[in-house]
């Protein structure tokens, strides 16, 4: 090759280069970066490639040289790329442009190709420096991009919540379906819209008008600022309002901060707060009947006639009724007596002058004697003329509501609410809680009525309740027990009012029945109400362990509502156990501490050692004589002794107190050691007078939480799937990405086979884990399910983490998204079976479905293909072009489909040609049918962008019956089509083996007419 051009200045340079040594350096830096680099002459004729240049570029460095680098530039590209760097370099300017370069091969590859010009002494350009950039990855992730925002554009078509786009001015830009269905309008108005939405009244949350600056979206393009949950009312065109909440996000380009557009985004949620509003007014109802249980609780029998009122009132304000009343129900007499009243204010009473009502609403009022459901009456709904209605009017009411009363002897009264002034509507929710209202006043009466009748025997019992202190008993003066108290079925768990026997000495310990038949007597002796002293003694309870009791005996023998000797008796049990627990720790306490691995420490007030067990020399490596009367806070690391004095100076001050912190204390081998302590402020405690300190060495947990905190970073940080789960399948780990995927707060709120779809989990169950047990690992694929119900393709490799006995204690899951892979090789199984222009199976895919429906076929069945060829077909092309041709063949397509049986396969072989599988055939005439019905379709005109065109179709029909194989099928069917054109054309013919050539014995009613 001849040596390069060179001006003056050029030789400067050549001159001034480094030494031989200095310039293999330099070579061999430039073969080694990972772009192209490229020198050429203002003639574009190239000097020097280097190594990864020539990999772009596809070719050899001789054959780059000089002007062969353009031959590498794609024929469609090369003309504009040599215009440009002519227009460069004639100029003096830079070179900068993204082209193509085909290889040798025929592979396409995207350059991005810059170059910069050196000067010489004249400032002329005199050289040409430049690089070569492979962009192939990034246009294809451009493509990629294009394919990906067509797709969310469809999704987000899909989405139920409205999505808008205003540009800066506040012109509606873009807009999804959902949008147009919320605010019920067509796309065509909804196009320019302000941010107030003009046509459309908005609302703010209390009905107010909401001025267009106080829009969501308005507000975001003036301020910068996104907004969520924002409640707008919006009166829609067609009058209807609807509520929605609305979220706004600006939208800001790179290099800006004001927002040059706004995306608000909303959600209808009109009925959500209908639903609300019920759900609001049935709690304020259930809590006003709760408050109301709750104040008839603590009622007493005289008070309880003025708390019905007051919840008549209560009740009345609520429901926004008149009046409201209890009723008593005289069965034998049929009427009615007001017991309770309220009136709302000017609503007349009438309780004084209507004392007694007779019963006339006779098929309603039987109702409500068989206890049915709360009768509602309203005048608008009666039949005029009716006695309901004349009864209504008389009390000039609208509407009653009549709920039963019941006790345990049955119905007693109505619970009745009169509205004089409106028609209220209650939801079923709150005519379902009117019954709890009922309840409330007919529990309150029944209970009135029942402590009424229990007070004189409540006031034979008083003395005796006054007298006791826990569980009372009533012993008969021979010592024949008659009584105990409830509480003696809490402690003991006898049933109440029953004793073995009827004898309490039978429950006593018998070491302590001697105390007890001296006690009894000695109460005896004593003068009336005097008590004894205490006796201490076990009684058994009803699982035959002893309990210890405290026990009075009081003489109330005189009394004439006891008369006998009261015992009451307080249970001490868990006084005794605690003092022998004392005494049996006291003796234990030593040892417990001497030989404790923690070690505990008594200090002073300032710090000074005053007690320290043994296990200090195991966890510091330092004797107990080398630390008594020392200050604990000289074995303190540095960094941590500042806060550790601080927690001790609070401590010391409040009494009782108790601290934990972890610290780092200094071990005799000069290492530091990770402590975690506890300290209880005891000075103030006469036994101990100290600051006691438990400690605990944790410095391998420290390590290990330090470790397993690396290791969480990791798996947090990966965008795979990790999770953890114990051998039953509940989940103990979920990193980030999973959690997010799976919807899970907790782990525990998961198991394995809920992260798969079913037939994953039947994998799982049948092959992944009985792989796992025998071999400890599995990789393949399954279907993971998401938390919204998302399936996704993962590449899964599950290991089972085995313990010290060799069993499988934890399984770990590690699966990667192959959605896009498995979506690309979708589109290619596609690809290489499907027709492109039609969409059809083509030739392979039409030959296994023939070979699938070969080896379905059955006696009782018979399986007919149909072989169709287009009459006139090649006369469109040539006359119309092959654009008319290609929206031909997919009309042709359509017909064709719709011309078969559902379930019947179409396919294209190529060109004209089409075939049809037809199955379950139950003779040949159906088979025929069908051809015929295609022949008529296709013989119809088409309608294509360059006009009407009429072509027919041919088609041969072969039924299998009997023959060797499937190619001897397809062989008939041929022979068939060809006698179809043989005889005119347009026309079906069915194989007939027998027919002589040029004959149709099996020609269809269209073959005949033509």
């Amino acid at each position: 090759m001849d040596e390069p051009r060179r001006s003056p200045r050029d030789r400067d340079l050549h001159a001034e280069r480094p030494t031989p040594g200095e310039d293999r350096r330099y070579r061999e830096l430039v073969e080694r970066v990972p772009v192209g680099i490229f020198e050429a002459g203002p003639d574009g004729a190239c000097t020097f490639v280097n190594r990864r240049g020539c990999e772009i570029l596809g070719m050899r460095p001789e054959h780059a040289y000089g002007f062969g680098w353009a031959a590498a530039i794609h024929a469609e590209d090369r003309a504009h790329v040599l215009a440009r760097w002519d227009e460069a370099t004639r100029h003096g300017r830079a070179f900068h442009l993204e082209f193509r370069v085909q290889r040798t091969g025929g592979e396409v590859t995207w350059v991005d190709a810059e170059a910069r010009a050196i000067r010489d002494e004249t400032g002329h350009p005199s050289l040409y420096l430049g690089t070569l950039v492979d962009l192939t990855g990034r246009h294809s992730a451009e493509e990629t991009l294009r394919e990906s925002e067509e797709r969310h554009r469809s999704v987000v078509d899909a989405l139920d919540e409205g999505i808008v786009v205003q540009d800066a001015s506040g012109r509606v830009v873009t807009w999804n379906g959902a949008a147009l269905r919320i605010l019920g309008l067509p796309a065509a108005e909804l196009a320019g819209f302000s941010p107030a939405w003009r046509g459309l009244r908005t609302v703010r949350e209390d009905g107010s008008p909401l001025p267009p600056v106080e829009h969501p979206a308005a507000v975001t393009l003036r301020t910068g600022t996104a907004l969520d949950n924002v409640p707008v009312g919006v009166h829609r065109p067609d009058g209807r309002l609807v509520w929605l909440t609305v979220n706004t996000r600006p939208l800001v380009r790179a290099a800006g901060t004001a927002p040059h557009a706004v995306l608000a985004t909303f959600t209808d949620v009109t009925a959500a707060r209908a639903t609300e509003a019920e759900l609001e007014e049935v709690t304020a109802f259930q809590d006003l009947l709760f408050v109301l249980s709750t104040h008839f609780a603590g009622l007493s029998p005289e008070s309880i006639d003025p708390g019905i009122e007051a919840a008549l009132r209560a009740i009345g304000e609520f429901l926004r009724v008149d009046r409201a009343c209890v009723y008593r129900l005289d069965v034998q007499h049929e009427t009615l007596a007001t017991t309770h009243e309220w009136c709302a204010e000017g609503i007349e009473p009438r309780r004084d002058t209507a004392r007694s009502l007779p019963i006339v609403f006779g098929a309603w009022m039987e109702r409500v004697r068989r206890v049915e459901s709360l009768q509602v009456v309203r005048v608008d709904d009666l039949e005029p003329g009716s006695e309901e209605q004349e009864v209504l009017d008389a009390l000039g009411a609208r509407a009653m509501v009549a709920v039963p009363l019941v006790d345990r002897r049955g119905l007693f009264g109505i619970l009745g609410l009169e509205a004089v002034r409106s028609d209220p509507r209650w939801s079923p929710r709150i005519r379902a809680l009117l019954h709890g209202a009922g309840d409330l006043v007919a529990n309150t009466l029944a209970r009135r009525a029942v402590e009424e009748s229990l007070h004189a025997s409540e006031e034979r019992f008083h003395a005796l309740v006054h007298a006791s202190s826990d569980i009372v008993s009533v012993l008969d003066p021979d010592g024949t027990w008659r009584y105990s108290s409830p509480a003696a079925t809490r402690l003991l768990g006898h049933p109440s009012g029953e004793l073995p026997d009827g004898d309490l000495r039978a429950l006593v310990h018998p070491d302590d029945l001697r105390a007890v038949e001296v006690a009894f007597r000695r109460a005896l002796r004593r003068g009336p109400g005097q008590p004894g002293q205490p006796v201490e003694i076990r009684v058994r309870a009803v699982e035959g362990d002893w309990h210890w009791f405290e026990t009075v005996f009081t003489n109330l023998v005189d009394n004439p509502s006891v008369r006998g000797v009261v015992l009451n008796s307080r249970d001490v049990t868990g006084r005794r156990r605690a003092e022998e627990a004392l005494r049996q720790s006291e003796e234990r306490f030593r040892a417990l501490v001497q030989g404790s691995s923690d070690i505990t420490v008594v200090l002073d007030g300032d710090g000074t050692v005053r007690y320290v067990s043994p296990a200090a020399e195991r966890v510091l490596g330092r004797s107990q004589e080398t630390i008594l009367h020392t200050s604990a806070f000289d074995l303190v690391h540095p960094d941590d002794l500042d806060a550790v004095l601080a927690r001790f100076s609070s401590g010391v001050e409040a009494p009782g107190s108790e601290a934990t912190l972890e610290l780092r204390m200094l071990h005799a081998g000069g290492q530091w050691r990770d402590i975690e302590a506890v300290g209880t402020n005891l000075l103030h405690d006469p036994a101990v007078a100290g600051v006691v300190i438990n400690a605990r060495d944790v410095t391998e947990r420290k390590a290990a939480e330090r470790k397993a905190a690396r290791l969480a970073a990791v798996l947090e940080s990966t965008s795979d799937f990790v999770v953890l789960a114990r051998a039953d399948g509940r989940i103990t780990y979920l990193n980030g990405v999973a959690a997010d995927f799976f919807g899970a707060r907790h782990a525990g709120d998961l198991r394995l086979p809920q992260l798969l779809v079913p037939e994953s989990r039947e994998r799982l169950a049948a092959e992944v884990l009985p792989e796992i047990l025998r071999r400890g690992l599995w990789s393949g694929e399954l279907t993971m399910l998401g938390a919204p119900g998302v399936e996704i393709p993962a590449a899964v490799t599950l290991h089972g983490h085995q313990d010290e006995s060799h069993s499988v204690e934890i399984v770990s899951l590690i699966a990667h998204d192959i959605t896009a892979l498995k979506e690309a090789e979708a589109r290619l199984e596609h690809q290489a079976y499907h027709d492109p222009l039609t969409a059809l199976p083509n030739r392979a895919r039409f030959r296994r479905l023939l070979d699938e429906a070969w080896s379905r076929r059955s006696p009782e069945d018979l399986l007919g293909v149909v072989s169709v060829d287009l009459d006139r077909f090649k006369a469109v092309n040539d006359t119309l072009g092959h654009d008319a041709g290609d929206q031909l063949l997919l009309a042709v397509s359509r017909r064709l489909r719709q011309a078969v049986r559902h379930g019947d396969a179409v396919a294209r072989l190529g060109g004209d040609e089409f075939v049809v599988i037809a199955e379950g055939l139950r003779d040949r005439e159906e088979v025929l049918e069908i051809a015929n019905r295609i022949v008529a379709a296709l013989s119809r005109e088409f309608v294509l962008a360059a006009g009407r065109v009429g072509i027919g179709a041919s088609a041969g029909v072969a039924v299998d019956d009997g023959q060797r194989d499937v190619e001897d099928l397809l062989r008939q069917a041929d022979v068939a089509l060809y006698r179809a054109k043989d005889d005119g054309r347009s026309r079906a013919v069915l194989f007939d083996p027998d027919a002589p050539a040029g004959r149709d014995t099996g020609r269809g009613p269209l073959a005949a007419s033509a």
